[in-house]
């Protein structure tokens, strides 16, 4: 199978290694993600068509620019447009409505499938192999267009630096892209 396939390759990838625990306890979780994603999701997408995966878009939102990267996006028998966005880790399963499912069924209803009701977003999570999948309704679609141009209205009118006080962590600051210009952030990474 392919998930044997993976796995024996990820095996013979190591074996000439020293494997720490540390280590050891890495290929294990990425040998439970590769079981999860082989025997439990994409069994669920073998019957639907292939449309792109990693795909970036910017499409316009009142003239401010935003972006969407889709993880995977398919047709499904019925014609139904999904958009998958995969989590390593278990999404937050107490929202009713996540702003990035919310964002991807907007540019889908402005660049793919103008139907809402033909469009399905959803988060899945390799590491639990949980679907967590959303229907978008117009009003939910509305909703995170307002709030797109809202905060992009807030950040392009706020330019002081003095207005982002920094809340420094280091597991933050450590992959930070403004690390270079932030003395509470390289204070933390040390």
């Amino acid at each position: 199978s392919a998930e044997e396939g993976m796995i024996q390759l990820w095996e013979e990838f190591h074996s000439g290694e020293d494997v720490t625990p540390e280590r050891k306890k890495m290929i294990s979780i990425c040998k439970r993600h590769l079981t999860n994603v082989f025997r439990h999701i994409w069994p669920r997408y073998q019957d639907h068509t292939y449309i792109s995966h990693e795909q970036s878009a910017t499409f316009p939102i009142d003239g401010y620019p935003v972006t969407v990267k889709l993880d995977l996006c398919l047709r499904t028998t019925d014609g139904k447009l999904r958009i998958v966005d995969w989590k390593t880790g278990v999404p937050d399963r107490r929202a009713d409505v996540h702003p990035q499912l919310m964002t991807y069924a907007l540019w889908a209803s402005e660049h793919m499938e103008p139907d809402l009701s033909n469009i399905i977003v959803e988060f899945v999570s390799t590491r639990d192999a949980g679907f967590d999948k959303a229907l978008p309704k117009k009003a939910q679609v509305d909703s995170i267009r307002a709030q797109i141009v809202d905060e992009s209205r807030l950040w392009s009118e706020s330019t002081a630096i003095e207005e982002y006080p920094p809340n420094p962590s280091e597991k933050l600051c450590r992959s930070c892209e403004y690390l270079e210009r932030c003395d509470a952030g390289r204070e933390v990474v040390g």
